[in-house]
């Protein structure tokens, strides 16, 4: 499990069958929204551009490359719109982090692997590993984490006064 960078040829390894993707060292433009951003003045703009990102070939760069996407929410990756709850799925991808000292998809080969991972798999289960997790804390970030942006709570007020957390005190 995880990602092992292999240059210019081939790599031997049991199992001899392994998924195998690729990361173009090209440049890659990723389209960027910003919404409800403000002026110095206190007025409300949304920006609109398009960032053109080359990523150098050396280990480190090609690891935050993968991990560009971690945070960053379905609708999001897909070019959709984003309101609040894209922020309470990054939260809930630090809070996951937190408490189980892993990430909620499994280790992807490349930033491709890892973006499919986020759109397509469901969170890795929290109480399966770390069993002394109560289970409301494990439904509050799974939840916090689906894929469908209407299945995530309204607000990260919602979080706080929707579960019990009474276990805390």
């Amino acid at each position: 499990v995880g990602f092992r960078i292999v240059r210019g040829g081939a790599a031997l390894r049991v199992p001899l069958l392994e998924q195998v993707a690729y990361l173009s060292l090209n440049i890659i433009s990723i389209p960027l929204r910003i919404q409800r951003a403000y002026t110095k003045e206190g007025v409300a703009v949304t920006v609109e551009a398009v960032a053109n990102v080359k990523i150098a070939g050396d280990d480190m760069s090609l690891r935050g490359a993968s991990e560009r996407f971690l945070g960053m929410p379905p609708e999001q990756i897909k070019g959709g719109d984003v309101d609040a709850r894209c922020d309470q799925f990054a939260w809930g991808v630090m809070a996951y982090e937190l408490v189980t000292g892993a990430r909620p998809w499994p280790e992807a080969s490349d930033v491709l692997a890892l973006v499919a991972n986020i759109l397509t798999e469901p969170a890795k289960s929290i109480r399966k590993n770390t069993k002394d997790v109560p289970a409301v804390v494990e439904e509050t970030i799974l939840r916090a984490l689906a894929k469908d942006p209407a299945a995530r709570f309204p607000s990260m007020a919602n979080v706080v006064t929707s579960s019990d957390w009474k276990f805390a005190t």
